[in-house]
C-alpha cells in the first residue's frame, strides 16, 4: 500500500477533499484536470495532518507586521511630503520601527483566535503551491519523509524547481503577499513548528551539497557562539550583569516551548472545520 492510499484512508481532518472538487466534462483535458487535482487532494491530505498548529500563526504574524510597517511608512511619507516644500527633490525620512511589545503581543493572540477553518484552508492552499515546486517522481519521497514512514530507507534527497538561476525559489505564503520565504524555511516552519523568519535562510544548514533540496532529514539549524551565550543568559545561569538585551518575542519562553510542541490541529474537526469532542 502506498502513502498516499495508506494516509488518505486514515485521514480524519475534514474538508481537503472538498476544496479540490475535480472539473466535469468528458474531454481529455478535462480528465487530465481531474487527475491532477486528485493526485493534488492526495498530496494535501496525506500531509496536512502533519502541518504544526502554531504555522499559521507564526507565519501570519510575520505577514502582519510587514503589512503595517508598509501602510505606516507610506502615511509618514505622505505626511512628510505634504508638510515639507521642495519634497519632490528630497527622500522622505527613514522609517523608524518602534517595536511595540504589547501590540504585537495582542496582533498574535488574535490571530491564534481565528477559526481552525481558516487557518486550514490556508494550510491546504500552501501545501499546493509546495507540491508544485516539488519535482514529481520526488513527491512520494517528500510524504513518507513528513510522514515518518521511510522505514529503514535512507533519505533520498527531495528536490524542487529551482529559479532562473537555480537556487532555491521563495513562494508567498499568503495571497497578494510581498514577502516571500525560501522553500526550506516553508518546510521547517510547517512540519517542525520552527518560528524562523523570512530572513532567516542563512541560519539553515544541509547535510547534502543540493541546493534545491527540501528533504526534511537534510536540514539543520546552524547555531553560533552568540546563540549558545543567549541561551545560558535567558536560563539566568550564568548571570552577566554587563550583557544588555532587550526581549523581542511576543511569546515568553515556557510559552513558546509549549507552541512548538504542540500538536498539528485539533483531534477532530467536523465538516465546518470546527473542533469537536
Amino acid at each position: 500500500m502506498s502513502a498516499f492510499t495508506h494516509h488518505s484512508q486514515n485521514y480524519r481532518y475534514g474538508s481537503a477533499h472538498q476544496l479540490y472538487q475535480p472539473g466535469g466534462g468528458g474531454s481529455n483535458f478535462d480528465q487530465q484536470a481531474e487527475d491532477v487535482n486528485d493526485t493534488e487532494r492526495r498530496f494535501v491530505e496525506a500531509l496536512l495532518p502533519y502541518v504544526k498548529y502554531p504555522s499559521y500563526t507564526w507565519i501570519k504574524l510575520q505577514h502582519e507586521k510587514r503589512e503595517a510597517k508598509r501602510s505606516e511608512k507610506s502615511e509618514r511619507g505622505e505626511k512628510y511630503a505634504a508638510t515639507t516644500p521642495g519634497y519632490e527633490r528630497y527622500r522622505p525620512p527613514p522609517y523608524d520601527q518602534a517595536t511595540d511589545f504589547m501590540a504585537d503581543r495582542k496582533l498574535r493572540m488574535g490571530i491564534e483566535d481565528e477559526p481552525i477553518a481558516r487557518k486550514k484552508s490556508w494550510a491546504t492552499r500552501l501545501l499546493g503551491k509546495l507540491r508544485k515546486d516539488i519535482v514529481p517522481e520526488h513527491r512520494d519521497h517528500f510524504i513518507r519523509s513528513v510522514t515518518g514512514t521511510l522505514g529503514t530507507t535512507s533519505p533520498q534527497c527531495v528536490m524542487t524547481n529551482g529559479d532562473v538561476r537555480q537556487r532555491m525559489r521563495r513562494i508567498d505564503c499568503f495571497r497578494q503577499s510581498n514577502k516571500v520565504w525560501r522553500l526550506d524555511l516553508v518546510t521547517l516552519v510547517l512540519f517542525r513548528g520552527l518560528p524562523l523568519e523570512s530572513t532567516d535562510g542563512e541560519r539553515l544548514g544541509k547535510s547534502c551539497n543540493r541546493d534545491v533540496c527540501i528533504q526534511p532529514y537534510h536540514l539543520h539549524l546552524n547555531v553560533k557562539e552568540i546563540d549558545m551565550i543567549l541561551a545560558k543568559v535567558l536560563a539566568g545561569n550564568p548571570r552577566d550583569d554587563l550583557l544588555q538585551y532587550e526581549l523581542k518575542s511576543t511569546y515568553d519562553m515556557e510559552e513558546l516551548w509549549q507552541k512548538h510542541n504542540a500538536s498539528s490541529w485539533p483531534r477532530r474537526l467536523n465538516v465546518n472545520g470546527c473542533a469537536t469532542v
